[in-house]
This record gives structure tokens, sequence and C-alpha cells, in this order.
């Protein structure tokens, strides 16, 4: 069955090198927080995946460079059948529906969590100078982006109060020892398939060289899942002795390195909040504001364990989650 309202979009207009390709099912995919589009294609015995990423939004030819350089080094990112880059037209394969988030409701956390180890060095692992370093200034501009939307935009409350805590964030993050990191590794981006290597990667076109504890954050406090505390922090204390141990990358003490994942994550939690947020203010999208106040919360709890931003999360209780709940609220 065609879903004829889906496939009148000019990428159907391509002719892939695949020419034989006959679409018996065109499934259009969920949208993320990019402009980019996709489509489930499904012939009589093949699936593969339609991307349209806009050349005036999307760094095509670093996908391109990106997913090659990580194949070649045994990541599981989907292989690139034919593409037009200028037109930001990509015909991918098809790595499957199953992705983490259903995995994890079904209790498959841990079986998940190996699997993603194993990747996680392999990523780390890649040395490349095609992949450019997380800059501090990045960091800074990430959290500019929750100050300005989800602060001032959506709360209206002033954040020179925490300031200090925003400096003392990028000061120790930028400190950390670093690799290449994926930058988006949650359970929305891995999934999971029948055959070798049962694991799949996307979305890895914004890989840069940052924090080792980087991929960890992403995975263990991810935006999209609660993962009960106790068995984020054993997965930590597994990732430290078994993962860095194995690499010989161990420079701090455990207690450290679980300090520098937390730090990592309150930063990238948010990044992501305002994120959401700003999809909806400046392109009026609202599927990620439901993900708002779970990361907010998931960002105070991490502040309560270490002093050094405790202020940040009592200002977060006490100014911000409860206005944002109230403006959602009312949006909902």
């Amino acid at each position: 069955m065609i879903m004829l309202n889906h496939n009148t979009h000019e990428i159907f207009h391509w002719t892939p090198s695949f020419s034989d390709l006959a679409w018996k099912e065109v499934i259009p995919l969920k949208t993320e927080a990019s402009t980019r589009k996709f489509w489930r294609c499904r012939t009589e015995s093949e699936s593969f995946v339609l991307m349209f990423s806009p050349p005036e939004t999307e760094l095509n030819d670093q996908f391109i460079h990106f997913g090659n350089l990580f194949k070649q080094n045994g990541v599981p990112v989907p292989t690139i059948y034919d593409y037009d880059s200028n037109k930001g037209y990509f015909l991918l394969e098809d790595l499957g529906e199953e992705d983490f988030r259903s995995q994890y409701a079904l209790g498959n956390v841990d079986h998940c969590w190996t699997l993603a180890f194993h990747t996680l060095c392999k990523i780390q692992a890649i040395s490349d100078p095609i992949i450019l370093p997380y800059e501090k200034t990045r960091f800074i501009h990430e959290l500019e982006i929750f100050q300005d939307y989800l602060c001032l935009r959506l709360v209206n409350v002033n954040t020179e109060e925490v300031q200090s805590c925003f400096d003392y964030l990028v000061t120790k993050i930028s400190a950390i020892p670093t690799c290449t990191v994926h930058r988006d590794f949650h359970c929305k981006n891995l999934l999971l398939r029948l055959d070798p290597p049962f694991l799949g990667v996307v979305d890895y076109q914004d890989a840069l060289v940052g924090p080792i504890t980087y991929d960890l954050a992403s995975l263990l406090y991810d935006c999209y899942w609660d993962h009960d505390h106790a068995t984020v922090e054993r997965q930590i204390r597994l990732f430290w002795s078994c993962v860095l141990t194995a690499q010989h990358q161990i420079a701090s003490t455990q207690q450290k390195f679980a300090i520098d994942v937390k730090l990592t994550a309150l930063q990238r939690l948010l990044k992501a909040a305002g994120i959401f947020v700003r999809l909806w203010l400046q392109r009026e999208q609202s599927t990620h504001l439901k993900f708002v106040l779970p990361t907010l919360r998931k960002a105070q709890s991490i502040c309560e364990e270490i002093e050094a931003v405790r202020p940040l999360g009592l200002w977060l209780q006490r100014d911000v989650i409860p206005v944002a709940l109230h403006k959602i609220r009312r949006r909902n």
C-alpha cells in the first residue's frame, strides 16, 4: 500500500542509481529536531530510507564523509547507497524500527547498554582531522540557547543569579580529556537489530572531538527516558572500570569521573531543554515540549548531588520549573 498523500515531496521525482526500485509502501518517519525529513520505502523484498536533507540548513558533505569514516572504524551507521548532496537527496540503508526507547520499555536496558558500550569504544577510538574540536565557545553558546529561549523567552526569568554556575560548568567540561564523540548518543538514535552487529547508529553527522564523558552522559541521562539512579551509578562505575581501563584512558579517580559525567550531562540537558523550547517558539514545532519538564527535573536532580552547582538546582526548582510547567500546560 502506497500512502500517496505522503510521497508528493520533490525527492520522489529523483531517480537513484537503484533505478529498478519500485516502492510498494511509503511511510513518513517522525521528524526530530533537525530540518531533515525521512520516509521508510519498501519494495516487494527490501526496505530503504529516503532522506531529504536541505543543503541550506544541513551539512550534507559532512554527513557523507563522517558516514564513511565511522564505517571504516566499525561503527554500524547506515550505508549510503546513493545521494545528490546538492539537492539533499539520500537513499540510505534501513537499520530497522526497534530503537532503544522501545527496548527500554520492554526491560532490555542492560542488553542495550552492553551493545552501546561496545560501540562507544569504536567511536572513541576514531582519530581524524576531519572531526573538529568541541570548543569552549560552543559549550557557552549551547547554554545561551537555554538562557535565551527557555529562561528569558518562555519563563521570563533573569539568569544572572546563576551565571557563576554556568561558568563553572563550561570550565570543568572543557578540562575533561577528549576523544571523538557522537554528540546525540541517546535512545532514539540507537537501534536494536536482529543480525550482527545487533546495533545501528544514526544521526552521527554532528560528531566532534569532545569530553570523553559526553556520549556516556547522553546515554545514561537521556532526555527521552528516565533511568533509575542506582542503574545510572552502576553503569558509570562499569564504564570507568571496564571500558576506560581497557583503553588505558583512565585519567582520574572513579569518583571524579562520575562527577565529570554528571556535569557533562547537566550541560547537555540544559542545552536540550533550550532547543526543545526553541523548536516551539521559532519553528512552531511542539513535538518536544513534553520532554522539557522531565529534562529540567533531571538537570535539577544532578545539581542536588554536586555542591558547586547546587544553587543552580535550587534556582531551577524555584524560578524556572514551576513557570515552565504553567506555560507548557497552557499550550496543551
